[in-house]
């Protein structure tokens, strides 16, 4: 076996084995939609936390460097972020409730313009994008009417069905590198 095949299968088993966890991991938080909820809700504070963090750093250095009149408005950014994910944090449950909610009113934009952008750009003659467009707003609709007790499963939902999707995909192209090495090999042969 040549040395772009053995690396290409090196590779493809790393995105096989990654693939199998990510879609293991999508499965677990759809059983435990409400524990995928509030880790992803969590997270997200966390890393505002570590974004404001990041930027306050950021500023501070910049100032030093390029001595910017700014400072003041780019210093408050950083602080800021991280109060943001304080909040988040402190209080779980109202911030799960919001972004829900959030969540909710994005589905229907999105839906309104899934269905909108392919009439006006060539007559409404993409029938998919249309499809999508109206799940969408029916999902959104669906999370607005069950809200706050949506609030529960819809974060969890969709952050697992994205991880179980990016799984699936991920052992998808690990399967397809296996084959593709294997057929590097025979051609070097």
């Amino acid at each position: 076996m040549s040395s772009v095949a053995r690396e290409v299968k090196k590779v493809s088993t790393g995105a096989i084995i990654g693939g199998i966890l990510l879609a293991l991991l999508g499965a677990l938080g759809l059983a435990y939609t409400w524990i995928a909820t509030i880790t992803s809700v969590a997270l997200f504070g966390w890393l505002m936390v570590g974004a404001g963090v990041v930027a306050t750093i950021a500023a501070i250095v910049s100032v030093r460097r390029d001595n910017r009149p700014s400072f003041g408005v780019v210093l408050l950014t950083g602080p800021l972020t991280i109060v943001g994910g304080v909040v988040i944090l402190s209080n779980l449950g109202a911030s799960i409730a919001g972004i829900t909610l959030a969540v909710a009113v994005v589905l229907i934009g999105i839906g309104i313009m899934r269905i909108v952008t392919p009439m006006v750009l060539n007559g409404g003659r993409s029938v998919w994008s249309i499809i999508s467009g109206v799940c969408s707003i029916v999902l959104g609709v669906m999370a607005m009417f069950q809200w706050p007790e949506s609030s529960l499963y819809l974060i969890g939902t969709l952050v697992s069905v994205n991880v179980l999707i990016d799984g699936i995909n991920l052992l998808t192209v690990g399967s397809l590198g296996h084959r593709t090495s294997g057929a590097i090999a025979a051609f070097a042969r």
